[in-house]
């Protein structure tokens, strides 16, 4: 055999086994999605990202945000802010009768799963933008999927600001 045609089988042979993910490093199971937050509610302003990590059997969630305190908004106004706690929620509409019941007044959801960060995070100065420290969060992919929405929800002992941002 000529060694260009040994160079050339050599080559096709490495091509195919390329295609094939034999010559390339095992594929990763975990596949990730960005999701961009730039939301307020009431007093808040939330802006940052979310990393949705696919770990296999369940998902897990790497938070990044900063908040801003915004003291004169019409709605959950008070005078600081002192969060104690972030919730990641994943929840379906409640039903009735078999159906989605759509004549209940507002939204109401059960919550199938929920993942807890406890927090120490203080806001009290007009504008003041602070950022929460690193969260991560993990849900059951099972859950995920039941789910009609997953949102961020952070909170102190009296009031709750959602992160209006779908993350299923």
């Amino acid at each position: 055999m000529k060694v260009s045609s040994l160079v050339k089988a050599t080559v096709c042979a490495v091509c195919i086994l390329s295609a094939a993910g034999c010559a390339s490093e095992p594929p990763s199971h975990e596949k990730t999605r960005l999701t961009t937050i730039d939301k307020e509610y009431g007093t808040l302003r939330f802006k940052g990202t979310v990393t949705r990590v696919d770990k296999g059997t369940e998902y897990e969630y790497q938070v990044d945000l900063s908040v801003t305190f915004l003291p004169d908004a019409p709605f959950n106004r008070v005078a600081a802010v002192d969060l104690t706690y972030c919730d990641l929620v994943a929840s379906k509409r409640r039903e009735a009768g078999g159906e989605i019941d759509r004549e209940l007044e507002g939204e109401h959801f059960d919550s199938l799963q929920r993942s807890r960060q406890l927090l120490t995070f203080h806001l009290s100065d007009a504008n003041e933008t602070k950022r929460l420290p690193p969260l991560l969060f993990r849900l059951r992919e099972s859950s995920v999927a039941r789910a009609d929405y997953v949102v961020l929800i952070v909170g102190d002992r009296h009031f709750g600001w959602p992160i209006s941002v779908e993350l299923k």
